[in-house]
C-alpha cells in the first residue's frame, strides 16, 4: 500500500510538471472564426508591399499561424521585422504579430518561436517577387 502512495505521489508530481513545460511552450492560439481581415506587410520584397487577405484564405493562413511553437521571453531589441500580421477581429479588437527571424511579437509581448522560416509567408507576394 505504502509503493502505491509513493508511485500516486511520484505520477502527481510528474503530472505536474508536464503541464507546467507544456504552458511555458504554446502556440498563437488564433481563432479563425474571430478575425474580419488580415493584412500582411513585409519587408522582404522591393519595395516593402502590403496585402489584404480575402476571408476564404484565412483557416490556411492562421492555421500556419497556429502551428508555431512558442515560449515568452524577455527582448528590448525589437528592432526590425520580416512580415508584421494586423489581424482585426469582429467587434473591432487588433492582433499585431511581427516576426523577426527566431522572434515573434504579438501585441508588443516577445516569444522565442520554433518552427518559423523567414520564407514561409513569402508565396502570398508571389506577383510581387516575380515581377
Amino acid at each position: 500500500m505504502k509503493r502505491f502512495f509513493t508511485l500516486l505521489i511520484c505520477l502527481v508530481f510528474l503530472g505536474a510538471c508536464f503541464s507546467k513545460n507544456s504552458k511555458e511552450d504554446d502556440s498563437l492560439n488564433i481563432n479563425p472564426e474571430l478575425i474580419e481581415k488580415i493584412t500582411i506587410s513585409t519587408q522582404m520584397t522591393d519595395p516593402k508591399e502590403d496585402l489584404v487577405i480575402k476571408n476564404e484564405n484565412f483557416e490556411n493562413l492562421i492555421n500556419k499561424l497556429n502551428s508555431y511553437s512558442i515560449k515568452e521571453i524577455k527582448d528590448e531589441n525589437e528592432k526590425g521585422w520580416q512580415y508584421l500580421f494586423k489581424l482585426e477581429e469582429k467587434g473591432g479588437g487588433i492582433i499585431l504579430i511581427s516576426f523577426m527571424d527566431d522572434k515573434v511579437y504579438v501585441n508588443e509581448k516577445a516569444y522565442q518561436v520554433e518552427g518559423y522560416d523567414k520564407e514561409d509567408f513569402l508565396y502570398l507576394f508571389d506577383k510581387y517577387i516575380n515581377k
